[in-house]
């Protein structure tokens, strides 16, 4: 019996193969699109972290991490942690020795860090408790990719050395394939000193700490043991600190704290699928409905020689459920076709971003989406049509009114349906244009235009003190600025947009040091050469810029931003003013101030900066900032030759014109904006499609009608604006119905738009008339077409 239906579901699909295929891109493309946003939530949210008992991990934020002195409190005190680990924000290293000097990512880690998040070496071992301690020799993990591609995968280099900024260490051991935490590109990992003795050190580092949670703990419990020693963490500083001190202090489930920055993107890209599989389900109910229609007689005939209900139902749901296969297997290659360009979107620093990939649960996800997608657009269809009273059936078929049948009305109430969800999709993809729009155009507060960077760092075992540092950079500088077709060059320890700010506190001559430990601060803190706010074009308001006199011997000098000035100079002249860094033992005075710079994003607001000059400062590994007259590509190349012939040892790194950098900061943005234009189009595809097909078919089963309306007098334009007005009306109800959902949804954009007004009338407005007017457009060709027919030709063929 199945196998009878089965070849006649394919003959009947196989004798209307553009509308078969129509039903199956449809449905392939929703299909595909929630298929490959499935996989991203699946790998990012869903997934269990690759740890033992993940559930039991949890992060213990505070801004800025805790001291070491502040995390060995938390340690011998918290009731509710079976462990915990610490490590720092990863830093850059050279790896020399062995070949092509190499520029690494290691990440400094408190001895437990392997031991609480429950992973084992696949060579050699982790830390052990004592590793931290004075006087033990250096040591270092490897990651294994870098076991790979640095030491071919010979097994031999553990209880070897490698040397890392000049200084020897012994490899502990290996790490096994897919491990990277905390980030994915971390390739070694060390031990932090931990010397009590060494006040300043000891509560001058910071470590993001991760706990493993102890028997029935919860994180409510581990947030009240936070929450009791964090006074004493601020009691335990050597240093007055702010009564607010870890106010702000949580503890949060480890796998919700590293997604934390995209969560909120992939739960709106879940939605937006959702709704453009909802609207391919009603597009594609709405064909099988015509298609319905147009089947009448057979189904009549089939009732009437004896075929059950339930039989009818039968044939039906295996034709949807063929053409549900067809849509599932499209979407299925869409899905994994589309994974990697989502993944090159993500922004780079997303955790776990390697993992993304269609797995077993993406394909279980995508066959249980196209089992519930062909039980939605099938079902309804196949009860309509297969209704087994045959005298219904065929007096329906004889009705030629437009407004007549109740299908006709569930038809036009899907197309109806489809414009408002088309409408909240437009009205999302609209805001999210305009604060891309204004992201883009925002102001960084320099020129990011035609100036290339890279990241230089000379080995420490080459230049082992300061005056041999700044040799070096003075003549990269010197090199640099003699190109050809280089306008300016400089060099700055943290780039905008690729480093995290470093900030600074300080001392105001002649102002008491606050009781509470509020110390003057600047957000940002950046070591720049001579010529950096001439080639970058961040404007001088006050004073000077840094020069040749600011020597090393000369007095110390300072330049801050505009921003910093009116913080805590707002009515006072602040050029000769003074101050004074931690431990600094010489006063520090200012000389000048430029304009803001946005730090980190362009959507935050500019940040209090201080800038010291390079020859007054310990020099460290160095941004050069090259400002070009031609093409970018070729100075990229003599960058290269210029670091090697100064020192062949000195790793030139990420060369990238600053512009790029700008832009992977808003990759996040670009992401969200793309696939909601992308879900939108497709929703308006459809719906367009929708309003096309029910006015063609109901100015084509008024055919007879119209041709006599004509040959008794009636206007073609009467008739013409009849036909069009049905359609109209339509799109009008679905605006009607969407314009206010928008309204209720939109809210949930905030933390994704700048400078917006999520409520924007004129985006609504757009949005609506965009709607109306190609609903206008889809109403009137048909229409147009049918009101053209000849009348005499209509009559005889009616």
């Amino acid at each position: 019996m199945l196998k009878t239906e089965l070849r006649s579901s394919l003959r009947s699909l196989a004798r209307q193969p553009a509308f078969s295929l129509a039903i199956v891109v449809t449905l392939g493309l929703g299909i595909g699109a929630n298929t490959a946003i499935f996989s991203v939530v699946d790998s990012l949210l869903l997934r269990a972290l690759p740890y033992e008992e993940p559930d039991e991990l949890v992060s213990v934020w505070t801004d800025g991490g805790l001291p070491l002195g502040g995390f060995d409190l938390l340690r011998k005190r918290g009731q509710h942690f079976e462990g915990l680990m610490g490590y720092a924000a990863p830093q850059k290293v050279t790896l020399t020795g062995r070949g092509e000097p190499a520029r690494l990512e290691l990440t400094r880690v408190t001895p437990e860090f392997f031991s609480v998040l429950g992973v084992t070496t696949v060579h050699g071992r982790t830390f052990e408790p004592t590793e931290d301690e004075p006087g033990r020799s250096p040591s270092v993990v490897l990651s294994h990719e870098l076991f790979e591609r640095r030491f071919g995968s010979d097994p031999g280099i553990v209880g070897g050395v490698v040397t890392l900024d000049g200084v020897d260490r012994t490899v502990k051991g290996v790490m096994p394939a897919g491990f990277g935490f905390p980030t994915d590109t971390t390739d070694l990992w060390a031990t932090m000193p931990r010397n009590p003795t060494r006040v300043g050190s000891y509560w001058g580092s910071y470590v993001h700490v991760v706990g493993r949670l102890g028997p029935d703990a919860t994180v409510e419990a581990a947030q009240q043991d936070l929450d009791r020693i964090i006074p004493r963490v601020r009691e335990g500083f050597p240093w007055p600190m702010p009564e607010s001190y870890g106010q702000g202090a949580q503890v949060a489930r480890l796998q919700e704290s590293l997604v934390g920055g995209v969560s909120l993107l992939l739960y709106l890209l879940s939605a937006a699928g959702g709704f453009a599989l909802l609207i391919a389900c009603v597009n594609t109910a709405n064909l099988l409905l015509t298609r319905g229609e147009e089947r009448q007689g057979e189904v009549a005939t089939r009732a009437a020689l004896g075929a059950t209900r339930s039989m009818l139902v039968r044939q039906l749901t295996v034709e949807n459920l063929l053409l549900g296969m067809g849509g599932g297997v499209l979407g299925m290659l869409l899905g994994y076709a589309s994974v990697d360009v989502l993944r090159a979107y993500l922004p780079a620093d997303t955790p776990r971003l390697e993992e993304i990939s269609v797995d077993w649960r993406v394909v279980l996800f995508t066959l249980g989406l196209t089992a519930l997608t062909t039980f939605l657009f099938g079902l309804l269809p196949a009860w309509k049509v297969s209704r087994p009273n045959t005298a219904d059936m065929v007096q329906e078929l004889k009705a030629s009114s437009p407004g007549g049948g109740r299908r006709r009305r569930l038809s036009a109430a899907l197309v109806a349906s489809q414009i408002a969800v088309t409408a909240v999709l437009g009205v999302a993809a609209g805001l999210l244009v305009q604060s891309f729009w204004s992201l883009l155009h925002a102001d960084p507060g320099f020129q990011p235009e035609s100036v290339l960077t890279a990241k230089v760092a000379p080995p420490e075992h080459r230049f082992p003190d300061a005056a041999r540092y700044r040799q070096f950079y003075d003549r990269l500088l010197e090199q640099l600025r003699s190109g050809p077709h280089t306008e300016a060059a400089a060099l700055v320890d943290r780039l905008a947009f690729s480093a995290e700010p470093f900030v600074q506190a300080f001392v105001i001559e002649g102002r008491p040091l606050p009781a509470q430990g509020d110390w003057p601060l600047a957000e940002a803190h950046q070591t720049v050469s001579p010529g950096y706010f001439d080639t970058l074009g961040i404007p001088l308001l006050r004073g000077r810029t840094f020069d040749s006199s600011d020597r090393a011997d000369a007095p110390k000098v300072a330049i801050v931003s505009r921003s910093l000035s009116e913080r805590y100079w707002p009515d006072q002249q602040i050029l000769g003013q003074r101050i004074k860094l931690p431990r600094g033992q010489e006063w520090v005075t200012i000389v000048g101030v430029v304009g803001d710079v946005k730090m980190s994003s362009l959507s935050e607001e500019p940040i209090p900066t201080m800038y010291r000059p390079l020859s007054q400062t310990r020099p460290e590994p160095m941004t050069i900032v090259l400002r070009a007259e031609g093409p970018l590509a070729p100075e990229a190349n003599r960058l290269r030759t210029v670091v090697h012939e100064l020192d062949r040892d000195t790793p030139i790194t990420e060369i990238r014109p600053l512009r790029e950098i700008i832009g992977a900061s808003v990759a996040r943005e670009r992401l969200g904006m793309a696939l909601l234009l992308a879900f939108a189009l497709l929703g308006l595809i459809l719906s367009v499609t929708g309003v096309y097909g029910i006015v063609s078919r109901s100015v084509t089963q008024r055919r007879h009608e119209i041709a006599v309306r004509l040959v008794l007098g009636a206007e073609q334009r009467k008739v013409l604006r009849n036909a069009v007005l049905r359609g109209v009306a339509l799109v009008l109800l679905g605006v009607a119905v969407g314009v206010p959902a928008a309204l209720l949804l939109t809210p949930y954009l905030g933390d994704l738009v700048y400078q917006v007004d999520l409520l924007d009338p004129v985006t609504f407005a757009l949005v609506a008339g965009l709607l109306t007017l190609i609903g206008l457009l889809a109403s009137y060709l048909p229409a147009r077409k049918a009101v053209r027919v000849d009348p005499a030709e209509a009559l005889r063929s009616g």
